[in-house]
């Protein structure tokens, strides 16, 4: 078969091709041979080819090329995709997880100053959020005066205002929020010496008013000679609203310290207890132990632990000395003795959350450990110091 016959066979096939797909009928052979032999070619070129009597240049050959070949790869990938499944299989991409964000660190904020520059003055956290310093000794004006002014910290502005003062100058004195929101100013020192005498703030008018006086002034020092100590009294808020002091040192009508050889005279009596009702204090039975370096600390019950130091009256020595703990009853007005810490001289005692009591602190906190008192055992136990592992 020659190339021209084999032209017109498969030009013939390619005419039935289009003619099943709905092209009007044609007689393919007749086409194919029409068109071989009306336009006979010259000895080594290739035949003139005519579609619907019209000649074919080289522009539509390749137009109808580009189409055949855009044809064709619709049909692959048509059987690819909608046939069977590809055999190249996409990897799921993964989103990287976000790192975790590192909580910034806490940077200090600069706040406005003191009005009055100030030490040893008191401070306390009112109901409200705000702060309220007391007293203290200026730092600034007339070779330090004693001050009986006051001051408001607002955390919300980070500024001081003032607010009234008290009724006489305060060094160091006690102070305490009260279930109703007034402050308790107690004692203190003044230029004339130790002070019994204390005040109520009250935030909402922002004064100041004098209330009952202590039996006795209950002084405080860093002082003695065979064991030198902190000598302080501690006062704190019992559950039913009242205000219990106890320990400092024994101070004289004219408001100077008493001593004894050196010692420091302690007030080894009962406890002064203020009524925020009447205004008033009272003196609760005797504390059976010196409570000049203890503390006393309310307790959730309505009880208050009461730590101090063991008192024979037998002149014993510094080495001798042991830790001993009261719980007072408040209804019954008594002291009964529980579990003793490892040593007389605890230097704060704080209530925790869960009803337990943290003793820190001390001159002599080097040898003796923090210790946890807990109430419903009645024991004390030191603190683990074991530093936790880190995270």
């Amino acid at each position: 078969m020659d190339d021209l016959t084999l032209f017109e066979h498969r030009f013939e096939g390619r005419v039935r091709i289009f003619a099943k797909a709905g092209v009007r009928p044609v007689d393919s052979a007749a086409v194919a041979h029409a068109v071989v032999a009306g336009h006979p070619r010259s000895p080594g070129t290739r035949p003139a080819v005519r579609w619907l009597g019209r000649p074919l240049d080289r522009r539509a050959w390749v137009i109808a090329l580009a189409l055949g070949l855009l044809v064709l790869l619709l049909t692959l990938s048509a059987f690819v995709v909608g046939g069977r499944p590809s055999a190249i299989q996409s990897e799921p991409v993964i989103s990287p997880s976000p790192a975790p964000r590192q909580a910034p660190s806490p940077v200090p904020r600069a706040i406005g100053g003191l009005i009055t520059p100030r030490e040893g003055e008191m401070a306390v956290t009112l109901a409200d959020g705000r702060v309220l310093i007391v007293g203290g000794r200026s730092v600034t004006e007339g070779a330090g005066a004693m001050l009986a002014s006051a001051e408001i910290y607002d955390p919300t502005t980070g500024r001081y205002t003032a607010t009234g003062s008290m009724a006489e100058p305060r060094y160091g004195p006690l102070v305490s929020t009260l279930h109703d929101g007034r402050v308790l100013v107690v004692g203190g020192r003044s230029e004339v010496g130790e002070l019994a005498s204390a005040e109520l703030y009250d935030p909402t008018t922002g004064t100041f008013t004098a209330v009952g006086s202590m039996p006795f002034a209950r002084g405080s020092c860093h002082c003695g000679v065979t064991f030198v100590a902190i000598v302080r009294p501690t006062m704190t808020v019992l559950t039913d609203g009242r205000v219990m002091i106890a320990g400092g040192r024994l101070v004289s009508a004219n408001g100077e310290p008493v001593s004894a050889n050196g010692e420091p005279a302690t007030l080894v009596g009962g406890a002064d207890i203020f009524d925020p009702g009447t205004g008033r204090f009272t003196s609760s039975a005797p504390i059976p132990c010196d409570a000049a370096r203890g503390t006393v600390t309310g307790l959730l019950d309505g009880t208050a632990l009461v730590t101090c130091r063991a008192d024979d009256g037998r002149g014993i020595s510094s080495a001798e000395w042991q830790g001993r703990a009261f719980i007072y009853d408040t209804a019954s007005d008594t002291f009964v003795p529980t579990g003793a810490p490892t040593t007389d001289d605890t230097g704060t005692a704080t209530l925790l959350p869960d009803g337990r009591v943290l003793l820190a602190g001390g001159l002599r906190s080097s040898t003796a450990p923090a210790e946890l008192y807990d109430p419903t055992t009645r024991l004390f136990a030191p603190v683990d110091e074991t530093p936790a592992p880190a995270s």
